[in-house]
């Protein structure tokens, strides 16, 4: 069990090892979601001519991320176009099965559990006085958790549900809507209506750099977080230092 007050925060890059694209990767994936969905983004009421302006932006390399793009554009009309192709090209890694042999010996999460469980049992869990920030939309962390506890103690869903909703889990950025545990019957469908639906909803909770503005609540759950922290760990790449100090 981790007893001391630890913050762990998340940023670009740690669930790769998951399955999830890199920044590189997801660039690619969004030039392709656009013109493989562009039926779906029009009835989202984008228009045409964005979608191809955003589209050659995209191509041309010149930014390295597209919140460096959206920076540099700051029109609300990429902004929308952004939120609704990144979900697009995230939505098939809702729900990754992060747990089935897509890590090596080094895999963190395996590793953070492992030190979670130690001296620990079903009920005194999430007495583990750790919090952790993410930067990323991906719920990775959560569907480790999610199989690990599941495998660990033989929890049926409502116990795991319990665990899952009270694990001190802030994301600064929003998140890829609803995993199973939260609504059995979500992203499930395959119908053109169901696609909308998984689309409108998953939009609707990523929160762009740009939008920093509206994720203030967060922000301040986070600092309060890290000001009462006795050690605090940075994972991933990189983070970018607007998104540090907002």
């Amino acid at each position: 069990m981790i007893r001391e007050k630890t913050v762990f925060i998340f940023g670009a890059g740690l669930s790769c090892e998951y399955g999830f694209p890199t920044n590189r990767q997801l660039r690619d994936i969004v030039t392709s979601v656009i013109t493989e969905q562009k039926t779906l983004l029009l009835k989202r009421n984008i228009r045409d001519e964005t979608l191809i302006l955003f589209e050659r932006d995209i191509k041309t390399g010149v930014f390295n991320t597209i919140d460096a793009l959206l920076k540099q554009k700051d029109s609300e009309a990429y902004r929308d176009v952004a939120r609704n192709v990144l979900a697009l090209a995230l939505i098939p890694y809702k729900e990754s099965n992060v747990s089935e042999g897509k890590f090596d010996d080094n895999c963190f999460y395996r590793f953070l559990f492992t030190k979670m469980v130690r001296d620990s049992n079903k009920d005194t869990f999430l007495n583990n006085q750790v919090i952790f920030i993410t930067f990323n939309y991906d719920r990775s962390f959560e569907f480790f958790m999610r199989d690990a506890l599941e495998v660990q103690w033989n929890l049926p869903k409502h116990e795991l549900k319990q665990i899952l909703s009270n694990l001190n889990l802030i994301y600064l950025h929003g998140k890829l809507g609803l995993h199973t545990l939260e609504n059995d019957n979500y992203g499930r469908e395959s119908n053109q209506q169901s696609d909308h639906i998984n689309l409108l909803l998953t939009s609707n909770q990523i929160k762009l750099v740009v939008d920093i503005e509206n994720t203030t609540a967060q922000y301040d759950k986070a600092h309060k977080a890290i000001a009462s922290a006795r050690n605090i760990y940075f994972l991933g790449f990189g983070f970018d230092e607007e998104c540090l100090f907002p």
